[in-house]
């Protein structure tokens, strides 16, 4: 009897989502969100959620270069470069746990 693979955890996926975009950011340096989006493979609206949430956390930081005539500027993301993290990750035979801390 084969075993079937267990569902993605939405909470999981949002933190890969998440890794991946700031992996990219601290590789790539300042993106627009588009890029971004095409860059990682993620819909407009999800990496638009990613962006937000890793904006609120302080890991990423969102500005508007230069002067623009169009009412709608186009902002930059970029990461933070004095952030510091822990991650810790338990695995088990039946189960991951993971932690991310500030420090």
């Amino acid at each position: 009897m084969k075993k079937s693979k267990s569902p993605a955890i939405p909470s999981m996926l949002r933190a890969i989502n998440e890794r991946r975009v700031l992996d990219g950011l601290r590789e790539s340096g300042a993106l627009h969100a588009a890029e971004i989006a095409r860059i990682n493979g993620l819909s407009r609206p999800t990496t638009s959620l990613v962006l937000k949430s890793l904006t609120q956390s302080g890991l990423v930081q969102e500005y508007f270069p230069g002067e623009s005539d169009s009412k709608r500027a186009k902002s930059v993301f970029e990461a933070v470069s004095d952030v510091k993290i822990g991650l810790g990750i338990d695995i088990g035979a039946k189960f991951i746990r993971v932690a991310l801390g500030d420090l």
